[in-house]
């Protein structure tokens, strides 16, 4: 399964182990996004920095419309312009689904940037079904509000 983590909230006021862990997932603006697989040592993370992010699982199409719209390879060359590992995606797609690979692996900048969703977040203080962070069951409907 793969998890989408998308950044909320910004750095003032933060404690430093929770700063240190966003680092790590490569998060360190609001609306950057990362795609990690669900394993044991990504979900101890996430719920380190859980007052300041949105996760959930995230379908394969989407992931895929993510990485082909925001990915890129360097600063200056996307994705979508390289056509050898625009053949790849779903086969890169399947092994971090199955926590095999990451996009740093693979070649891609562990980080997509996105902008504001549409129709704003409801809050960036409350938790899922009052406000923007913790745990969604499903990241799809913000993520595809954010190309």
């Amino acid at each position: 399964m793969i998890i989408g983590v998308v950044r909320v909230r910004g750095m003032w006021g933060i404690k430093p182990k929770i700063r240190k862990t966003l680092q790590r997932l490569n998060l360190t603006r609001v609306n950057h996004a990362t795609l990690i697989p669900d394993t044991s040592y990504y979900m101890g993370m996430l719920k380190v920095c859980k007052d300041y992010v949105a996760f959930g699982k995230v379908s394969k199409d989407v992931a895929k419309k993510l990485l082909i719209k925001k990915g890129e390879i360097t600063r200056n060359k996307k994705l979508k312009d390289d056509n050898t590992k625009m053949k790849d995606i779903d086969n890169f797609l399947s092994l971090l689904d199955k926590g095999e690979t990451s996009l740093k692996r693979f070649g891609i900048k562990p980080v997509m940037r996105l902008k504001p969703p549409k129709h704003g977040y409801k809050s960036v203080k409350r938790a899922y079904p009052y406000g923007a962070l913790g745990k969604w069951p499903s990241l799809d409907n913000l993520i595809e509000r954010m190309f």
